[in-house]
């Protein structure tokens, strides 16, 4: 019910040129943020990755990083 009211609201909205609710400019911004947190994570892997030699270590760092990437795709 409050799905149906909220997407009524919106379109009642653009109907009227309203634009769309301040909620959505809000989520984009805070998926930005979020990227560039990630992008700076990813970074700093990428750095220790070169400074560690081939091994466990190295491996348990590429693992953080594919995880970071993951999130990233997201």
């Amino acid at each position: 019910m409050i799905q149906r009211l909220m997407r009524i609201h919106i379109q009642v909205g653009l109907v009227y040129n309203l634009g769309l609710p301040n909620q959505i400019t809000k989520r984009g911004d805070t998926v930005d943020e979020k990227i560039k947190k990630l992008d700076a994570e990813l970074a700093r892997y990428k750095e220790q990755i070169k400074k560690t030699r081939p091994g466990p270590a190295q491996e348990a760092v590429k693992a953080r990083a594919m995880r970071v990437l993951k999130q990233r795709r997201m």
